[in-house]
């Protein structure tokens, strides 16, 4: 339901089991980062955690968001904010009208990862601002609700896992059955360990965001550094 909170109007709101209260707020119009940040903080204030969905294909976005992956998407200043604050994921949800009723779809997550081909920095279509991003979706299993506070705001999201986190493990396990566990810090070892990462799983992600999830298993596998910093560095410069 509705609920006047202060000077705003929620669109759901509703108390939990423990008497957390949530706010579900979900964007169709276009809304700048100071407007998010200015409610989230509001909502906080008031002591309610706030999740945000935003309309898949709503002005919002920069361009239309699917649920699937997708290569050198451009994403918004909105969206880019959005997912640093939930911690590497962005929630949508599609709004498709037909004759007497609409059809909305669960929501689902984009995780954003940085391209191979485009540099990272803000682009411009006209006068609007604009990222390129690889996404990467994942599927909402279930409508069960985490709350937590990150710097002092209070946000809701759902249980979902975070993409890089599961592709840390899925790169562990890949090269554990390689025969890949412990790599002594050897340049020539931990090279290949690399090359055979790329080689399995560059067809779905970006060589970028691949390097980042194997560079995180340096302590786990006893990587070498210079090899690590060497190679960030080539495909950043490309």
């Amino acid at each position: 339901m509705e609920k006047h909170i202060d000077n705003r109007v929620a669109d759901v709101y509703f108390e939990m089991k423990d008497g957390k209260q949530v706010v579900i707020e979900i964007q169709h119009s276009a809304i700048q980062v100071k407007e998010i940040i200015e409610r989230t903080e509001d909502y906080s204030r008031n002591n309610i955690y706030v999740m945000w969905i935003l309309h898949a294909s709503g002005s919002c976005v920069f361009t239309p968001k699917y649920p699937r992956n997708d290569f050198s998407v451009k994403v918004s200043p909105v969206e880019l904010y959005l997912h640093g604050l939930f911690l590497g994921r962005v929630y949508y949800l599609s709004i498709n009208p037909f004759i007497h009723k609409i059809k909305i779809s669960k929501p689902y997550a984009l995780y954003f990862t940085k391209t191979d081909i485009h540099p990272d920095r803000q682009f411009k279509e006209g006068f609007s601002p604009f990222y390129y991003r690889n996404t990467i979706c994942t599927p909402i299993r279930g409508w069960a609700i985490l709350c937590i506070e990150i710097d002092g705001l209070k946000i809701a999201r759902f249980y979902d896992k975070n993409v890089k986190s599961k592709m840390i493990e899925r790169i562990a396990s890949f090269l554990k059955k390689q025969g890949y566990s412990d790599l002594e810090h050897d340049k020539t070892e931990t090279k290949l360990a690399m090359r055979l990462t790329l080689k399995k799983f560059q067809d779905t992600y970006s060589n970028i965001f691949l390097i980042e999830c194997f560079a995180s298993l340096k302590n786990k596998l006893n990587l070498n550094e210079k090899i690590l910093s060497k190679e960030f560095k080539r495909f950043r410069r490309n």
